[in-house]
C-alpha cells in the first residue's frame, strides 16, 4: 500500500519489481512476527519439580520466579497487542481508500480462514483418517 501523497516513481514497475516487493514484505513479516512469539515461548518453558514439602525454600523460590515470569509475559503481550493495534490504525489512516479496503478484505479473509476453514479442515482430516 502506498500513501495518498505518494511520488509516482514509487509505484512498482513490471512484474519483477512487484514480485520482489511481495517477497521482501512476506519475509520481513514472517521474521518480525516470529520473534515475539519465540521470546514469549522461551520465557514460558517450565519443568516439573519434586518438592518434599510446600514450605521448601527451593520450591518457594521457583514459584516466585514463575509468578514474575507470568507477569512479564502478560505485560509484554499486552504491550505487543497494543502496539500492533496502534500500528494498524496508523497504517489505515495513511493509505488510500482503495488500499484500506483491500487491506480490510485481506484481514476478513485471513480471519475467516483461521476461525472457520482451518478447524473445519482439521476436523475433516481427523474423521476421515
Amino acid at each position: 500500500a502506498l500513501a495518498e501523497n505518494k511520488d509516482p516513481r514509487c509505484t512498482p514497475q513490471g512484474i519483477g519489481e512487484r514480485l520482489g516487493r511481495l517477497f521482501a514484505i512476506g519475509m520481513g513479516t514472517v521474521i518480525i512476527g516470529m520473534v515475539p512469539s519465540m521470546v514469549l515461548a522461551q520465557m514460558h518453558q517450565r519443568d516439573f519439580i519434586h518438592a518434599e514439602r510446600e514450605d521448601d525454600p527451593q520450591w518457594q523460590r521457583t514459584l516466585r520466579l514463575w509468578q514474575i515470569q507470568d507477569r512479564v509475559i502478560y505485560t509484554v503481550s499486552i504491550l505487543l497487542l497494543t502496539f500492533c493495534m496502534f500500528f494498524n490504525m496508523v497504517f489505515i489512516a495513511n493509505v488510500t481508500v482503495e488500499d484500506g479496503k483491500a487491506w480490510f478484505v485481506c484481514v476478513v479473509t485471513s480471519m475467516t480462514q483461521t476461525v472457520f476453514a482451518v478447524p473445519l479442515g482439521m476436523t475433516a482430516i481427523m474423521f476421515t483418517a
